[in-house]
């Protein structure tokens, strides 16, 4: 519930954490774009539980990304296999429009799952 009492279960605090990762890695954010109700607005207060600072945290470690340079023969998908990644999310993390153009010796960005 938010309340302090009603502790937030470790499967919800992942998903807030990987959706506000997701937000920042596609606009091209850090984790100081993610801000709590009372940073906002005085006078609202924020939810109870977790704190603003430590969410910060793990959806900076989420942002911090491998790297992998492409070997001949990869495509994104295998890549993502590798990293049990999305290929997707590394197209994204590397601003590539064109997902069958990768070329060997690319360096890429391997985003956090």
């Amino acid at each position: 519930m938010g309340d302090g009492d009603d502790p937030w279960p470790a499967v919800q605090l992942e998903a807030i954490e990987r959706a506000a990762a997701a937000i920042c890695r596609h606009h091209g954010w850090n984790e100081r774009s993610v801000i709590g109700h009372l940073e906002w607005q005085p006078g609202k207060v924020d939810l109870r539980g977790f704190t603003i600072s430590g969410m910060r945290e793990r959806i900076a470690g989420r942002l911090k990304a491998a790297t992998h340079t492409v070997r001949p023969g990869e495509m994104l998908y295998s890549i993502g296999a590798l990293f049990d990644v999305s290929w997707p999310g590394i197209a994204v993390a590397n601003n590539i429009r064109t997902p069958y153009r990768i070329y060997p010796g690319q360096e890429l960005k391997i985003p956090k799952k």
